[in-house]
């Protein structure tokens, strides 16, 4: 009686583990990859390559099978009313756009193995654009899930850039041979006779893609420093596009007939004096898309391209300017006029218009005053690479009438082989009476002339995990010290559901199955006026994730261990 009892849960557990869920069943359909910017202006629907369910298991009469696409996916159309497999014939019972069923009606034999073959479907060209288009299995068995196991679901169609991004090596780095400390140009290079930069584009590989569009050409931008490239033209580069050279903006306009991805820029100085500058590049593809619509698409944007640097480096110019306010105008500093009132917070802004862009952070201004003036970080003010002017609070306690104070700036570094300015003495007047009129009224009743921030490069491309956390990093400059807030807008890749205000963008890169490449715009605003936007892209990978199917055959070996135990 124990060996028939025991039997009777070996073939109960077995019985358990196979029934109603069973084999893994699999949904085929090869992928269709489609160019984001080839679509445009496509209205004409797309035919997706043949879709069909391979089973896990043996059905039975009344069975359900459905196919289930995003809603909007598909345009209207008629699926197969009857749907044959070697041991199977199914009936379509309903049809609403997303969702196509088909009930089981005949069965002649085992059914698992065979492949149900729904056919070709028509996608919305629109939505293709921007969804990926999958197709999703699912299956009932007297009413439970059937086939539960297995490859469900598989992509139909996605559309993604065909562009992809710019990198720059190598990039402008040469020395500027200036003759001493207080010579703040030359008129040759210190390392060779010349200097150059290779710029390379890498593009996705489009072969099997459809609707790509068709690139006319590609249009290059190399910048400098407005005015540091007097006295040079087109001539002094030599580049395999046509290049124009706007001088007073030390922009260099290179065009290409058709896609390039490559080409090297040489500049070559003649008898016009060398100024240290950094360069940027912007990169430039003009097509039109497989719907006959012409657009442009920025691969690089203000990538940085290099800089010159001069033998003797020299920033031995330096301006003070004050902006003044009254602590209950708006916050507001106003370059109005030259009172400083008791009370008043005025900004004291230092510029450096010679140093280097790159090592300006080594150098400390300080600033002091006989008068009673608090200063902000007591007087210290801090330069940051890359921005050659920064500002400091100070704040008037009291003063006589009609009374002048003199503010002192002088500058020191830790590197020996700057030459600094000599200190600069700025004389202010305070109290100051204007033929009756009241200071305050003077200098606050204006309206202030508000500029827009100034946006630099965004951190935060390269390669990410998919899944990994992605931080991407703005960093803007206020002239007149206001605070900031930053908008991010998804440009290019899947949409994402990212929102920020600040100047760090954090998420986690979502899940792809091949290399995917996203890109986000930033701008900054102060309250009033927007900067100018820039661009940062990064690429997602997928992972490399390992599984394994010993689950199953261990619940099976359960029962065997059970009555092994039984018998000793």
């Amino acid at each position: 009686m124990k060996k028939i009892i025991t039997k009777m849960l070996v073939v109960t557990a077995i019985t358990g583990i196979f029934s109603p869920l069973a084999v893994a069943g699999t949904t085929t359909v090869t992928r269709q990859t489609h160019s984001v910017e080839g679509l445009v202006g496509v209205t004409a629907s797309q035919t997706s390559n043949s879709i069909s369910y391979t089973l896990g298991d043996n059905y039975s009469v009344g069975d359900e099978i459905t196919f289930t696409f995003p809603v909007g996916a598909l345009t209207p159309q008629n699926f197969p009313p009857n749907i044959s497999s070697a041991n199977l014939d199914l009936t379509l019972v309903s049809n609403d756009g997303s969702s196509i069923l088909y009930q089981v009606d005949t069965v002649t034999g085992n059914s698992s193995g065979d492949v149900i073959a729904l056919g070709q479907a028509t996608i919305n060209s629109t939505f293709l654009s921007s969804n990926r288009i999958t197709v999703t299995v699912s299956s009932q068995h007297l009413g439970a899930a059937f086939d539960a196991a297995g490859t469900r679901s598989s992509t139909v169609a996605e559309a993604k850039s065909q562009f992809g991004t710019v990198s720059i090596n190598p990039t402008f780095d040469n020395t500027i041979a200036n003759d001493n400390e207080n010579d703040p140009d030359g008129g040759t290079f210190f390392a060779s006779a010349d200097d150059t930069i290779t710029f390379s584009v890498t593009n996705p590989a489009i072969t099997g893609w459809l609707n790509i569009a068709t690139v006319n050409s590609t249009q290059v931008t190399l910048s400098g420093e407005a005015g540091k490239m007097a006295g040079f033209s087109a001539s002094n580069f030599s580049t395999a596009g046509t290049k124009t050279l706007t001088e007073n903006e030390a922009k260099l306009d290179i065009s290409y007939t058709g896609l390039i991805t490559t080409d090297t820029i040489t500049f070559t100085p003649d008898t016009a004096p060398l100024l240290a500058q950094t360069f940027k590049m912007d990169v430039i593809y003009n097509y039109q898309s497989a719907g006959a619509v012409s657009g442009s698409k920025k691969v690089g944007n203000q990538v940085t391209a290099g800089a010159w640097t001069l033998s003797y480096p020299n920033v031995a110019n330096a301006s003070v300017v004050f902006n003044h306010h009254s602590n209950t105008f708006n916050g507001a500093y106003c370059d109005i006029d030259n009172v400083f009132d008791a009370g008043e917070t005025s900004m004291l802004t230092v510029t450096l218009p010679d140093a280097d862009w790159g090592s300006v952070s080594s150098i400390i201004a300080t600033v002091e005053s006989a008068a009673d003036i608090t200063f902000a970080n007591e007087g210290i003010i801090n330069f940051v690479d890359g921005t050659l002017s920064a500002g400091l609070e100070m704040t008037l306690n009291t003063a006589g009438t009609n009374e002048q104070i003199d503010i002192v700036v002088s500058f020191t570094s830790n590197d020996a082989n700057l030459a600094l300015p000599q200190p600069i003495t700025s004389t202010m007047k305070v109290n100051f009476d204007y033929e009756g009129a009241t200071p305050t009224v003077v200098a606050d009743s204006g309206e202030c002339v508000n500029r827009k921030p100034v946006l630099g490069d965004v951190t935060g491309s390269g390669s990410i995990v998919e899944r990994a956390e992605v931080t991407l990093t703005a960093q803007a400059i206020d002239h007149d010290f206001d605070n900031l807030t930053y908008t991010w807008l998804q440009t290019a890749g899947k949409t994402l559901d990212v929102d920020s205000t600040s100047a760090t963008l954090i998420f986690n890169a979502p899940a792809v199955e091949n290399n995917e490449t996203y890109t986000f715009s930033v701008i900054a605003n102060d309250g009033h006026l927007s900067s100018d936007a820039k661009e940062v892209s990064f690429t997602v990978t997928p992972s490399n994730s390992g599984g394994g199917s010993m689950g199953l055959f261990s619940l099976l070996l359960l029962p065997l261990c059970f009555l092994r135990r039984k018998k000793r």
